[in-house]
């Protein structure tokens, strides 16, 4: 399904295959989508795969996603917008201290635990 309403307004990533914006359609959402116009087989193999397993799990700290469009002409994962900002500004920001760091450790330690446990 592709979707015309998203309007993007941030790149909130840019790995060297996916990218993740911030936009809206209504909604603040989330869209990630490869990089590339034309994406190898093995990135849509791994979008399909992550959409296929987050679909329903239903943990704290991991992002469910909400829909499975093409946006800008790719295949593109949607997902609510929780807001916030992302772990790489806040360290490009400078602004973390080191127990603002175990905390964000401690957490995504936790989520993690929580996930393979499913």
């Amino acid at each position: 399904m592709t979707n015309p309403n998203h309007i993007p307004h941030e790149v909130i990533f840019t790995g060297k295959h996916l990218r993740l914006l911030r936009a809206e359609d209504g909604a603040a959402c989330l869209i990630k989508t490869p990089v590339d116009d034309v994406a190898p087989a093995s990135v849509l193999r791994q979008l399909d795969h992550e959409y296929e397993i987050c679909r329903d799990l239903d943990l704290a700290g991991i992002l469910r996603p909400t829909a499975k469009e093409t946006f800008e002409g790719r295949p593109a994962i949607v997902f609510d917008d929780p807001g916030g900002v992302s772990l790489a500004q806040l360290l490009e920001a400078g602004s973390v201290d080191m127990p603002f760091f175990l905390d964000v450790a401690i957490e995504l330690t936790a989520i993690i635990g929580r996930l393979h446990r499913k």
